[in-house]
């Protein structure tokens, strides 16, 4: 998982074009980059990199927290890898997506 740039794409719930990388780093330092656009490839409408702080949420390794500091505390849960994948359920902010994210 760590030491990877991790990627997957959705429409929220304005209909816009989500795409997210996520990096995890073996000291629990991360870096997330959001791009929103109206059509892929499309007018970029937003574009957010931050960093966060990540560690397990329990034994089973199956819930991620990560921790944006003033910006909040977000969740990966039912965390499954395999195959260059990483699947999770996101509660990203104001949208929760299915997290289907490929090693890029």
């Amino acid at each position: 998982m760590c030491s990877r740039s991790w990627v997957t794409s959705w429409r929220n719930q304005a209909g816009e074009y989500c795409t997210q990388y996520l990096d995890f780093y073996e000291d629990r330092i991360g870096k997330e980059h959001l791009i929103i656009e109206e059509v892929p490839g499309g007018l970029i409408l937003e574009e957010t990199k931050m960093t966060f702080h990540w560690d397990w949420d329990n034994a089973s390794q199956t819930c991620i927290y990560l921790d944006y500091g003033r910006n909040g505390i977000e969740y990966l849960e039912d965390v499954r890898l395999g195959g260059n994948t990483l699947r999770a359920w996101f509660t990203l902010f104001e949208d929760n997506v299915i997290y289907d994210g490929v090693y890029d």
